[in-house]
């Protein structure tokens, strides 16, 4: 009886410390608009961090989340992996780009002009929890995670286009 409890208690303790093959461990997304890259990154423990990236500056923000936020955003996100997944890492204005880091490094890229409403849900969430951002100094750390590289900052847009008229045609 006693080899009976002992290995039912030796199961427990290992069945225990089995990690999930498919939990999230990071998640970023990256959002082109004509001006502005906008970046979020999360790691799940409490905090959600922006980076908005200017023609010629880069701001950092984050947002503190109590625990009943952070599993709903972990629930968005895994709706977000039951979309199919793009073999590309590429984004073109109008479109955000999602990474997420389980097992292995999946891109989800969504059209804003057409987006699903496991994309819509997570928008909304994200949008509601940028509007309780702090501003911060310089997260140094922000892209630290898997072999991503930070984008570029956007080109400035072309304000006017002035005709010299002291050329002769």
């Amino acid at each position: 009886m006693k080899s009976y409890l002992l290995l039912i208690v030796l199961f427990l303790i290992l069945s225990c410390n089995v990690k999930d093959k498919n939990s999230i461990k990071h998640f970023a997304s990256l959002s082109m608009k004509e001006d502005v890259f906008i970046s979020t990154k999360t790691d799940f423990k409490d905090t959600l961090f922006y980076e908005y990236r200017f023609p010629d500056s880069i701001k950092y923000y984050y947002v503190k989340l109590n625990q009943k936020q952070t599993e709903k955003l972990k629930t968005l996100i895994e709706n977000i992996c039951s979309e199919k997944n793009s073999q590309k890492f590429e984004l073109s204005i109008g479109q955000q780009l999602f990474l997420v880091d389980a097992e292995q490094d999946r891109f989800y890229v969504n059209d804003l002009s057409k987006e699903t409403e496991n994309f819509k849900k997570l928008n909304y969430f994200l949008k509601e929890s940028s509007q309780k951002m702090i501003s911060t100094k310089e997260i140094k750390t922000f892209w630290d995670f898997g072999k991503f590289i930070p984008p570029p900052n956007p080109p400035k847009q072309i304000q006017n286009i002035k005709l010299n008229t002291r050329i002769k045609w």
